[in-house]
């Protein structure tokens, strides 16, 4: 387990380290859309996490971390390039 800190900026730099990759994967095309897209996925897993830990539902967090950690993966970024490609 990591502080929130520790683990908000490393989710907020991979964040912008895919966005990064699939600006330059796509030649700049739909990079808007893309970070819209994926920041708000980003922004829901967060939101269900706090609510997790707000309504002390432990299988609730337990679940977003997986889906975040997922979303914060290699698989998410293939999976997006793939879907925009």
């Amino acid at each position: 387990m990591h502080s929130w800190p520790v683990a908000t900026s490393y989710r907020l730099l991979y964040f912008g380290l895919t966005i990064l990759t699939l600006h330059v994967l796509l030649h700049g095309r739909a990079t808007r859309w893309i970070a819209i897209g994926y920041g708000a996925l980003l922004a829901a897993c967060l939101l269900l996490l706090l609510g997790g830990h707000v309504a002390r539902l432990p299988w609730l967090t337990e679940h977003v971390h997986s889906l975040l950690n997922t979303v914060c993966s290699l698989q998410a970024l293939m999976v997006i390039y793939a879907s925009a490609a």
